[in-house]
C-alpha cells in the first residue's frame, strides 16, 4: 500500500472513467489493499470479468471476505502473466495500479510492466495512480506513451492519474508525452 489511508472515493470513481472495456474481456487491479478501489471499479466491471493481485495474504484473506464473487489471487505482480487463469490469455483491456512504483527498485518496476504487458492486448493500458505528481514510469524506456488523466486534491494525500500505453509501430521514436491534466 502506498498510503496509511484508503483511497477516497472521487480516486476510485476517476479511475473508473478511465477503463478501457471490450466485452468478454477481463480488467486486473494490481494491489488491491483494502478494497476501496476495487469496490469502485466493480460499479463498471462486471465480476466475472475483473481479477484482483494481492501481495499480502492478510489482505488477500480481506479482500475474498469483502469480494466472495470475484477473483482474487495470492501472488506478486512480476509474476502475473503466471498468476492469471489461462482464460485470460490475450483478453486484458485494462491494468490498474496503485502499487508505489516510484518506491521500488527499478528491476523489480521493470518486471512487473513486463509482465503487465505479455497479459495485455495491444491496445490495452495500465492506470497508475501516483501521490507524486510526476509520473511513476520511465514510460519512453518501456515503448510507452504516458497520459496524466488528472489530479485528484480531494484524495489524501492528493493523486495523479496517469495511463501508460503501447507506443504505435510508426511512433517508436518519438515518445510523446501528453500531460492533459484534469484537477478534481
Amino acid at each position: 500500500m502506498g498510503s496509511l489511508i484508503p483511497s477516497s472515493r472521487e480516486l476510485s470513481k476517476r479511475m473508473a472513467q478511465h477503463l478501457f472495456l471490450k466485452e468478454g474481456h477481463f480488467v486486473i487491479e494490481l494491489g488491491g489493499g483494502t478494497g476501496a478501489l476495487t469496490r469502485s471499479l466493480l460499479q463498471h466491471v462486471s465480476a466475472e470479468n475483473f481479477c484482483v493481485i494481492e501481495k499480502d495474504l492478510k489482505l488477500v484473506k480481506h479482500l475474498r471476505t469483502l469480494f466472495p464473487h470475484i477473483l482474487i489471487i495470492h501472488g506478486d505482480a512480476t509474476h502475473l502473466s503466471s498468476l492469471i487463469p489461462n482464460s485470460f490469455s490475450n483478453k486484458v483491456t485494462t491494468i490498474i495500479s496503485g502499487l508505489p512504483l516510484l518506491t521500488l527498485p527499478m528491476d523489480t518496476q521493470k518486471k512487473i510492466i513486463e509482465e503487465s504487458l505479455k497479459v495485455l492486448v495491444p491496445e490495452g493500458r495500465i492506470l497508475q495512480f501516483t501521490y507524486s505528481p510526476f509520473s511513476s514510469l520511465p514510460a519512453h524506456k518501456y515503448g510507452l506513451s504516458k497520459t496524466r488523466k488528472g489530479v485528484v486534491l480531494s484524495n489524501f494525500p492528493p493523486a495523479s492519474i496517469w495511463s501508460y500505453e503501447r507506443l504505435s509501430p510508426l511512433n517508436t521514436d518519438s515518445a510523446i508525452s501528453r500531460d492533459s491534466i484534469n484537477i478534481t
